[in-house]
């Protein structure tokens, strides 16, 4: 794993957005079957990282009705290929999405596509842990209740949920988790005074993340925000989430 100077950096965490940038930590984002379908195609996206870009990949819940055994084979020789590569931070991100597509659907053609989401997760949390890969990144929308169980059962994963935007109970239910983390980005600016002040109450900074996510906001205003609520100096928060980063990076 890359030895990096990141105490005085922005850490952008969760980022589709791969230009370059002296002063941030990018965690890059790669969606298997969008971003590319093959190996060749992964090994030119990552030589071209810049040197304090990491990169996770994986299949994401929206691009699954196409998925078949042959992808998923690509993807376990994929991961066998970068696991262990110097800017490899994790899998993902994959998850579950209650949300996405339903207005288009009837109700048994949303079951059907969420049965088939469902399938593919579990396929791809077999594959992490065949790899042993430490860390996770999970897309939730409107379904923790559906990935909490397996969350608990599987502890030897670091799971962060990427753009969480929980509720202070969904919170408190992933801090009850030693091995689960939050990464916040555009939820900061949806939230009501009140709700912030309800956010402030429940965050445990050691398990905090910031990222970007597809927004055209740089990261050093997600940080300005989130200071601003949890009154904290953007320094000593940049501590905090290095330590953090290094943490994730250790597999710790």
């Amino acid at each position: 794993m890359k030895n990096t100077q990141t105490e005085s950096k922005y850490i952008d965490f969760h980022t589709h957005n791969r230009n370059k940038s002296n002063q941030h930590i990018k965690v890059i984002n790669l969606i298997f079957t969008k971003d590319f379908s093959s190996i060749q195609e992964l090994e030119e996206i990552v030589k071209g990282l810049d040197k304090d870009h990491f990169f996770t990949f994986g299949i994401h819940p929206w691009y699954i009705s196409n998925i078949s055994d042959y992808h998923l084979i690509v993807l376990e020789e994929c991961l066998k290929k970068y696991k262990k590569h110097q800017a490899f931070l994790g899998f993902g991100e994959i998850g579950l999405d209650r949300v996405f597509s339903k207005k288009t659907m009837t109700d048994i053609e949303f079951q059907n596509q969420f049965d088939q989401q469902l399938l593919i997760f579990h396929r791809q949390l077999e594959l992490a842990k065949e790899q042993k890969i430490k860390n996770i990144i999970i897309h939730s929308v409107r379904s923790l209740s559906d990935l909490l169980p397996i969350l608990k059962q599987n502890t030897q994963i670091n799971f962060i949920l990427h753009d969480f935007s929980g509720n202070d109970t969904q919170f408190k239910q992933i801090n009850e988790l030693s091995n689960c983390f939050y990464s916040l980005g555009k939820m900061i600016f949806r939230q009501s005074s009140q709700n912030l002040s309800i956010l402030k109450s429940v965050i445990i900074i050691s398990k905090v993340f910031l990222e970007t996510d597809d927004t055209q906001r740089d990261i050093d205003e997600i940080y300005y925000e989130f200071s601003k609520i949890i009154d904290r100096n953007i320094d000593t928060l940049k501590e905090d989430l290095a330590t953090n980063f290094q943490n994730i990076l250790e597999g710790k």
